[in-house]
């Protein structure tokens, strides 16, 4: 009671004057059993919603007149303590989110507005986040720490990175030091061209889209939702094509709250900037383009875990080594942070040689290159030459060869032979100032003298106005390029 006016847990008073103002008392703020009281540990007050932060770390979200959109319980139901103790300890809002704080670790409630509990339990491990408008929790939103206070304060940057003061010794797999900064991750793997397989064992295609490696690192989705990918022994890896060679800093994944202990089990990643076109570990480990990056134990039964790559690479493939782990690889999420690389200097592709069978190409600068042949790729080199055996006499073929970083180089190839044969070329009469060629099959041509075109004619031609005893070279040539020579002397 303040000067006789009744509150619950804190008091309102009116800008104008100071005086306070009553209000209804019975909207959910309750004592924890240690002494008949209730207080409010921390508010936020926006244009459209109150947040207010009490005891058994209870959360509520009113509108200005103090009725109730949501009510947030955690550390009450199916908790060690009986849901005794504790208390929110700051709420940030930023835009139409409000992060906030407790000594919470275990699971948040959605009350009924009759107080009663929905049993719609998420996890929490100290800080979580709501959305103001509509009241609900934001599953996005879902930091694996570990340490026993939890964050005492809350800060938003102009970034939009949420800063916490915090009692946490660790963040996901990093320490934690007293401050621990949450920006958003530039996931890599939700970007346009990127694939994933289950194992080529399987050769089962991935729908990233509604699966594992888009969205927004979801961390407690379960199989029932739909958003879920599980890799038991029989399909022993996730393979993941970025499209093109990134700067890849960390590998996140986020294990199934519904999945066993072990569920993180003895993890290894491939990393490569090239294809893995091995299942084989042993020739992983020899092949000099793939490094190995594993994160061996059980992690205490933690649901999530971060790798770290540092490197610039394409594929990553995801397994588990399930010796004396018989448990299955259970994911609902895979982060990949990093950055896209620059795309370096430009590639030129040419033909350096072709006959009936066989095209060369050459490709500046010299460096890895995949080379597809009308769109179909035929084979990868690294030394700026590549010999294509696989043809046909006489047929246009599109090549292009295309960079790890995603350059690439288009050239068009006609090889030898194949299609009508060029024509026969003869002299039928010769004098001292005329020359009478003649030609088969017959058909139209251009007539080329010493270089020169004289004239187009359908299988005769009779050049005149010649000088004597000379000798000239005549060149024919058709309409789709085919070739024929002759050299000719007039009579002295």
């Amino acid at each position: 009671v303040v000067d006789a006016i009744s509150t619950a847990a804190f008091a309102m008073v009116e800008v104008s004057n100071g005086s306070l103002s009553s209000y209804d008392t019975g909207f959910g703020l309750y004592y924890y059993g240690q002494g008949n009281y209730s207080f409010a540990s921390a508010i936020e007050v926006t244009p459209t919603r109150y947040l207010i932060g009490g005891q058994r770390h209870r959360l509520l979200v009113t509108d200005p007149d103090l009725n109730v959109i949501s009510v947030h319980v955690t550390n009450q139901y199916n908790a060690a303590n009986n849901g005794r103790g504790g208390d929110i300890q700051a709420i940030e809002v930023s835009g139409d989110v409000a992060f906030v704080a407790c000594h919470c670790w275990g699971q948040v409630n959605r009350e009924e507005a009759d107080k009663s509990p929905t049993g719609e339990y998420t996890d929490v491990r100290s800080a979580y986040a709501v959305d103001i408008t509509t009241g609900e929790l934001l599953d996005w939103f879902q930091p694996d720490f570990s340490g026993t206070a939890g964050p005492w304060a809350l800060a938003v940057d102009k970034n939009d990175c949420l800063w916490l003061g915090t009692d946490a010794v660790q963040s996901g797999q990093k320490a934690a030091r007293g401050v621990v900064t949450l920006c958003e991750a530039d996931n890599l793997a939700d970007r346009p061209g990127v694939t994933a397989m289950l194992s080529s064992t399987s050769g089962a295609a991935f729908d990233a889209a509604a699966n594992a490696i888009d969205n927004d690192y979801r961390t407690n989705d379960s199989i029932a939702a739909g958003f879920a990918i599980t890799l038991p022994e029989d399909t022993p890896y996730l393979e993941i094509d970025l499209g093109a060679v990134r700067s890849v800093d960390d590998v996140m994944l986020w294990a199934r709250t519904d999945a066993e202990r072990l569920d993180l089990a003895n993890v290894h990643i491939w990393a490569s900037a090239t294809s893995l076109d091995t299942d084989d570990w042993t020739e992983l480990r020899n092949n000099p383009a793939v490094t190995e990056h594993a994160r061996l134990g059980s992690h205490g039964g933690k649901r999530t875990l971060t790798i770290g790559v540092n490197r610039d690479v394409r594929y990553l493939r995801i397994e588990a080594d399930f010796t004396g782990a018989p448990d299955a690889l259970q994911l609902a999420e895979v982060g990949v942070t990093g950055s896209d690389l620059p795309l370096g200097d430009p590639i030129t592709l040419a033909s350096t040689f072709k006959t009936k069978e066989r095209v060369v190409l050459h490709w500046d600068p010299s460096g890895p290159v995949t080379v597809f042949r009308d769109d179909v790729e035929i084979g990868t080199d690294n030394d700026g030459w590549f010999v294509d055996l696989d043809v046909e006499p006489g047929t246009t073929y599109a090549y292009r060869a295309e960079s790890p970083a995603g350059q690439t180089a288009s050239v068009a190839v006609t090889t030898d032979g194949g299609g009508a044969p060029a024509p026969t070329l003869t002299s039928t009469l010769q004098t001292r100032e005329r020359i009478v060629l003649h030609w088969s099959p017959d058909e139209q041509v251009d007539i080329f003298r010493d270089g020169v075109l004289i004239a187009a004619d359908d299988g005769w031609h009779a050049d005149i106005g010649l000088a004597a005893g000379t000798s000239y070279i005549y060149r024919i040539e058709t309409p789709d390029g085919r070739t024929a020579e002759l050299i000719v002397a007039t009579q002295p």
